[in-house]
Order: structure tokens, then C-alpha cells, then sequence
């Protein structure tokens, strides 16, 4: 499956006012899109109906798998239908399994950037906090790599100190074989390093729970039942990234927002980045 394609730069959108739509027609997709499994849902995003063309997309990863590919083209129909928390969500899923994906990227950026400017625009006169939710640096670090890169660069560094270990057992003392311990160390350090993203890779994944704010207009709850008392909150709103510290069978999420507040909301209104 092909992506449905990159979104426009806010360069270029926010020519003709402050914060338009993304488009008054749709974009252009691709015919090869038409003609996969997915045929229905391009068609969908072509004619303009995108939220129709997500859910159809999403039907497609429940049935066929889960591909960065479907995924980027999730978010990318809820990004047009103008829900960034949903679009958010799903690209961020899409990059942790194609985390070199430039297309992937680009959408994300663009859609965190009208994210940006329409808290700006709520907001007037106050001041937004800025940074990341705890654990957000170390998890797309680690994340951001490719296991399968850094398996191959284990193995292959260790190959090579294994190699030069062999040629100062067969080398005269002197100075080649001096350099050849230094090469050594140099190769066996290099494994050591990839042996640690790899297993701080899998630790990150399990340690450190991410996920988006999916829905617009979510309240904050004190504890986690319907009747407890509830408030709105500056760093809650669609798009956000929060730290989920718990999620309980009965339907809630104990998250914590950029400013260290923590809170409870419904598990169907956080979406988590694994």
C-alpha cells in the first residue's frame, strides 16, 4: 500500500488567513490506491468524506494488520477531517514502526504546528507550557531507532572485534599489534552501545507509557469515577501528549500532563503510542 500523500506546509496554508482549513477540494490520490485493499477508503478521502476514509482505513488494519503504511494514511484522512488528536495518534503509532519515514514526519510536524497555533488562538493572553510529558525525550530516542538497524550493527561490530581479535593473535608484538588492541576496544565499545539501544529500546517500550489526547473538549477528573469532580485543563485538549501512569479494567486512565498535574480520564479518550 502507497501513502495518501503529505500535507501542505503552514508556510503555504496560512497565506489567505490566519488558520484555514486544509483544503477547499480534496487532495489527489494516487490511482495505484484505488486498486489495493483499500480501494474503498481511497475513494472515500478522494471524494472528500475523510472521517468515512479513516474509519475504512482502520477496518483495514483490523483485518489485514497493522503497516505503517495504513496507519500513516489514518492520520492523515483525520488530520483533513480535522481531528489532530486521532491523526496525532495513529502517526505516531505509524512511526515507531517506520521511524526513518520522512512522509511520516512531515504530517506529524505539520499537524503539531496547527495544533500550536489554534491553542495560541484560544488562548489569548496566556501563556502556553512548553516541553514534553516525562519520559517523551528518552522514549523517541530510543523509539527513533530502527531495532533491526541496530540489531545488524551489533552483529556486525562484534564480527569485526572478533576479526581483529584474531589478527593480533596471529600478528608480531610492535606497533600494529598495539593499533589492533585499540581497533579491538574501539569495536567491542561499539557492540556494547548497540547491545544498550537494543535492550533500552525494549525497556523504553515497556516502562514508559505515551499517549494523545484523542477527542476535543476532555475534562480532567479528580478520581476515577463520573461523579467526581471534573475541570478543564490547558495541556488536555486534542493532540496532547500526556504520560499514562495507569489504566484500569473499569474504563479509566490515570495521566500526567506536561506541568507534572496528573488526573484522571476515560481509557476511550487516550490513545496509547505503542
Amino acid at each position: 500500500m502507497r501513502h495518501l500523500g503529505l500535507i501542505p506546509s503552514l508556510v503555504a496554508a496560512l497565506i489567505a488567513v490566519s488558520l484555514p482549513a486544509l483544503a477547499d477540494e480534496p487532495p489527489p490520490v494516487d490511482p495505484a490506491l484505488k486498486d489495493g485493499p483499500g480501494g474503498r477508503a481511497a475513494e472515500a478521502f478522494e471524494a472528500g468524506d475523510y472521517a468515512e476514509a479513516a474509519r475504512r482505513y482502520q477496518v483495514l488494519l483490523d483485518t489485514q494488520g497493522v503497516s505503517a503504511d495504513t496507519l500513516f494514511n489514518i492520520g492523515t484522512a483525520w488530520a483533513w477531517a480535522e481531528e489532530p488528536g486521532r491523526a496525532i495518534w495513529a502517526l505516531e503509532r505509524a512511526r515507531l514502526l517506520a521511524p526513518d519515514d520522512e512522509a511520516i514526519a512531515h504530517n506529524l510536524e505539520v499537524i503539531r504546528q496547527r495544533v500550536r497555533l489554534k491553542r495560541m488562538e484560544a488562548t489569548t493572553g496566556q501563556k502556553l507550557t512548553e516541553g514534553d510529558p516525562e519520559g517523551f525525550f528518552a522514549f523517541h530516542l530510543l523509539t527513533g531507532l530502527s531495532w533491526r538497524w541496530l540489531g545488524a550493527l551489533t552483529v556486525l561490530f562484534n564480527l569485526m572485534a572478533f576479526a581483529t581479535v584474531l589478527g593480533w593473535l596471529k600478528t608480531r608484538p610492535g606497533g600494529r599489534r598495539d593499533a589492533l588492541v585499540v581497533t579491538a576496544a574501539l569495536f567491542f565499545s561499539l557492540t556494547a552501545l548497540g547491545l544498550a539501544g537494543v535492550v533500552g529500546q525494549a525497556t523504553v517500550r515497556q516502562q514508559i507509557q505515551l499517549g494523545v489526547i484523542l477527542d476535543k473538549g476532555v475534562r480532567l477528573h479528580q478520581t476515577p469515577t463520573t461523579t467526581s469532580e471534573k475541570r478543564a485543563h490547558a495541556d488536555v485538549y486534542s493532540g496532547a501528549l500526556v504520560r499514562v501512569l495507569e489504566q484500569r479494567l473499569d474504563g479509566w486512565s490515570h495521566i500526567k500532563m506536561v506541568d507534572e498535574s496528573a488526573g484522571w480520564v476515560r481509557s476511550d479518550q487516550v490513545g496509547l503510542i505503542q
